[in-house]
């Protein structure tokens, strides 16, 4: 393959691809503050891999293979930490008592909570789970609050992974819609 002429020059990133990156990105992940520290990921991996460039392709081909590296790991990482909380039998004083609001544990980690309402947010999820269909309703739920497996969902209604992994992307997706409605919950 021929070399094409090209130098480097990391000064021009922003001004040349940052639009087109972003909107690469926008089109890929949903929220906005992920597409940004993708981006700037993207931009910090090619600074310091500038040397390794071997000019077999342009400038912008080169960053875009380097930004769907960083939209792969991104999904990843989420698809590993499942970004589950894990339920408590607490009632909602204990809670505030026990953990007052700052902290809660997330899959054996701390995390921090940041003045979330956890009556607001049961609310929110109740509202969001009228909005579902029955299906999406009862997966939802399974996963959740029984924090059923996708297997042990599939088993117990009787449908494939992949009609699982749908009704929970179309869940999500109402939930997230109407978190986005509410500013009180988080």
């Amino acid at each position: 393959m021929e070399a094409v002429a090209n130098t480097i020059n990391p000064d021009k990133w922003i001004t040349n691809y940052y639009p087109f990156l972003k909107n690469y990105a926008k089109a890929r992940i949903s929220n906005p503050l992920d597409v940004e520290e993708i981006i700037s990921d993207t931009f910090l991996a090619a600074l310091k891999s500038k040397d390794n460039f071997q000019h077999k392709c342009t400038e912008r081909t080169w960053l875009v293979a380097i930004l769907k590296r960083k939209i792969v790991d991104y999904y990843r990482k989420r698809a590993t930490y499942k970004g589950k909380m894990n339920r408590y039998a607490f009632s909602h004083e204990e809670y505030q008592e026990t953990y007052h609001y700052s902290t809660a544990i997330i899959d054996g980690e701390e995390a921090t909570l940041s003045n979330i309402n956890l009556q607001a947010l049961e609310l929110v999820l109740t509202e969001s789970f009228t909005q579902m269909t029955s299906r999406q309703s009862s997966v939802a739920r399974m996963r959740i609050y029984d924090e059923l497996s996708t297997e042990e969902i599939c088993s117990r209604l009787n449908i494939s992974k992949n009609n699982v992994w749908v009704l929970m992307s179309r869940a999500r997706k109402t939930i997230a819609a109407r978190l986005s409605h509410c500013e009180h919950v988080v």
